[in-house]
């Protein structure tokens, strides 16, 4: 899974809260189309996910993603006490969690700042101005960060790749795409590389990467260009070609356009902050 794909997510908080459970709290075999995240607090309980049964504790972040068959219920009197969400995390029509390998139940290092993270989330969840919009979804990307962080610190597995069931034709293109960033592309190309009609092409790549080929592919040259930028010596003119502009005026003003510096700004800024 390019890390670059990753970065297109989109999230949506529906509803949230801070609960201690009935005994009666449960569901058996749904599937639901939104996550669930569970930030255990207290308490005992358990959640099964596609035959997968565990038992979080207190300090476990526990997932149940959108589309997947779960169950969930209490086991004793001395039921969880939870900060909860329900939410939609997409890349373009995917489900994010189709297109990464992540384990259901994580243990997290940083107690405090979840819980303080949930209770901020809870003070702007039922409110509609837009700056609390933003935040709602700026805190649940944090969240969502410290339970991929602590998911890959208690596994040394990448959990950066595509599942089984993700589209092979996609990552085909991202691939192709990453390899080629220095020769001309078009959506003609593109399309041709899977024998599709570029106007299909272009819809089928929006709908699974959230933005159009030629938005992602930009957007990729001026991450690669903005990082030789910074660890090389290499001329602006030799980066623009690196990134596929043989015309280094063509280049500085894509450059500029997308970072708001031109590439000699932009490598003099990041020198100057370097040397503070």
């Amino acid at each position: 899974m390019n890390e670059d794909l990753l970065a297109t997510a989109q999230v949506n908080l529906r509803i949230m809260g801070y609960t201690k459970v009935r005994q009666t709290w449960g569901e058996i075999q749904s599937k639901p189309e939104f996550n669930r995240l569970y930030f255990i607090c207290d308490g005992e309980g358990y959640v099964e996910i596609e035959s997968q049964k565990n038992y979080g504790t207190i300090g476990q972040f526990i997932l149940l993603p959108a589309g997947k068959i779960q169950s969930f219920g209490t086991i004793n009197e001395n039921t969880y006490l939870k900060y909860w969400c329900h939410f939609d995390a997409k890349v373009g029509n995917n489900n994010l969690f189709d297109l990464i390998a992540l384990p259901y139940v994580v243990s997290v290092k940083e107690y405090v700042q979840v819980t303080e993270l949930f209770k901020k989330l809870l003070s702007y969840h039922h409110h509609e101005d837009l700056s609390s919009l933003f935040m709602i979804k700026s805190i649940l990307f944090e969240l969502l960060s410290l339970y991929i962080s602590n998911a890959t610190l208690s596994n040394k597995e990448n959990y950066f790749k595509p599942v089984n069931q993700y589209n092979e034709k996609i990552s085909d293109i991202l691939y192709y795409i990453e390899k080629n960033l220095s020769r001309p592309l078009n959506n003609e190309t593109l399309a041709n590389v899977l024998h599709f009609h570029p106007n299909h092409f272009i819809r089928f790549f929006k709908a699974s990467v959230g933005v159009s080929p030629m938005r992602y592919i930009n957007k990729l040259r001026m991450e690669k260009a903005k990082k030789m930028l910074v660890t090389s010596y290499m001329s602006v003119t030799e980066i623009g070609e690196k990134v596929s502009y043989s015309n280094v005026f063509h280049f500085s003003k894509a450059f500029k356009q997308y970072m708001g510096y031109s590439p000699s700004e932009y490598r003099q800024h990041y020198l100057e902050y370097k040397a503070r």
